[in-house]
């Protein structure tokens, strides 16, 4: 289990009693020790949190997070059974990571399906993501024989297909970018037909996700232009109020 505290603490003293106070990502609480947070600060939080892994033995195993606040947060590892001190053993590394700004223009929605059908939740954000996060019934997804998860070449369109759809993975399913996200239901229902081959696909968001994309790139390229524009008018505003030389 990670640990998160700050290094400035807000209000905060020996004994004070905390009251939980629930984050954004799935399955993690916050301990809060002020009722109120000054305007500027927020209190440590992930936006990525440790996933389980099974790997074999003598393997190296790497626990990845991503945890924001302001003041930036002191990170700590620990684990349930015995200490994480020895060196030779555990290390950890800090690596800077800026989330940009993002939202979703298009949020997954709620899809039906019947068993051994694939269903599709997709999603269009406001800036490039190279990949989102999904969860389904509060558990990371990942790539395999169970799971599709798809990014368009502009990065801006996420797809996650369930494949084979059984009535088991009925269930609340979720996208997060950065800080944001959106959920869905899944449902499931038996095949009574016993329809034979293979089945349409069922879900999706029943927009022209491509259209949605190619405006959104249009007008992030257009603001690119603009922010170069206005660099090189200040650049040529500083390098003409400089003298010129001496004679």
């Amino acid at each position: 289990m990670m640990k998160k505290s700050q290094k400035e603490p807000i209000g905060t003293a020996v004994g004070q009693v905390g009251f939980k106070k629930r984050s954004k990502v799935p399955g993690v609480m916050i301990t809060q020790f002020v009722e109120t947070i000054p305007e500027g600060y927020s209190h440590p939080d992930f936006t990525r949190k440790p996933i389980g892994l099974t790997i074999q033995e003598g393997k190296l195993a790497f626990f990845k997070a991503i945890v924001i606040g302001e003041p930036k947060p002191t990170v700590s590892w620990s684990r349930n059974n015995g200490d994480v001190s020895d060196p030779s053993r555990y290390q950890a590394k800090y690596d800077p990571v800026v989330v940009p700004p993002v939202e979703f223009l298009v949020k997954i929605q709620e899809v039906s399906a019947t068993e051994r059908q694939d269903a599709v939740f997709e999603a269009v954000l406001s800036n490039p993501f190279s990949r989102i996060l999904w969860f389904g019934k509060n558990q990371p997804l990942e790539q395999g024989d169970k799971y599709d998860i798809e990014v368009s070449e502009d990065k801006l369109i996420h797809r996650l297909v369930v494949k084979d759809c059984m009535v088991v993975d009925k269930g609340i399913y979720s996208a997060w970018a950065g800080i944001k996200s959106c959920n869905a239901w899944l449902l499931v229902e038996p095949d009574k037909g016993a329809q034979q081959g293979k089945k349409p696909r069922a879900g999706g968001s029943g927009v022209d996700l491509a259209k949605i994309a190619q405006e959104q790139q249009a007008k992030l390229d257009k603001e690119v232009k603009i922010k170069v524009l206005m660099e090189v008018m200040i650049r040529v505003k500083e390098l003409v109020g400089k003298p010129l030389g001496k004679v």
